[in-house]
């Protein structure tokens, strides 16, 4: 876990927030026992974490079924442009088929167009039909 934990505080990081090792391995820890969250980590030949992505479950009630939501993926600066964050993307749509999901849903900051390209590569669709809104509920 420490491994990954430490990737995901630099993937907060890269997102503006600020050191916070021990609290996002908290996190981490209590949404992976809880089942709350799937996480998919690439690591190079040497063991160490290079890449991740962490998925949650939810539901959609118009076509009944399960969604799979890629809210995190994050790949280290020397490896991107690798193929790592497409393999990432390539296991969460294994992992989303395999369950029985009708839809994978991703998102991303509307200036991060590398993301935007590595998605659509992937074969996300960029939603036309649904603006999304956020009501800040905590801080």
């Amino acid at each position: 876990m420490g491994a990954l934990a430490r990737l995901f505080d630099a993937y907060r990081q890269f997102n503006g927030k600020g050191l916070a090792l021990e609290a996002g391995r908290d996190f981490l820890e209590r949404r992976l026992a809880t089942g709350e969250a799937s996480v998919f980590v690439a690591d190079a030949e040497n063991s160490r974490v290079i890449g991740f992505t962490l998925l949650y479950a939810t539901y959609s009630s118009v076509s009944l079924g399960r969604v799979f939501i890629v809210n995190d993926l994050y790949v280290a600066a020397p490896f991107r442009r690798r193929g790592v964050g497409s393999a990432l993307l390539q296991a969460a749509a294994d992992h989303a088929r395999h369950e029985g999901a009708v839809r994978l849903t991703a998102s991303t900051a509307i200036e991060n167009v590398p993301t935007q390209i590595l998605n659509e590569a992937n074969g996300f669709i960029r939603d036309r039909s649904y603006l999304v809104y956020h009501m800040r509920t905590n801080g």
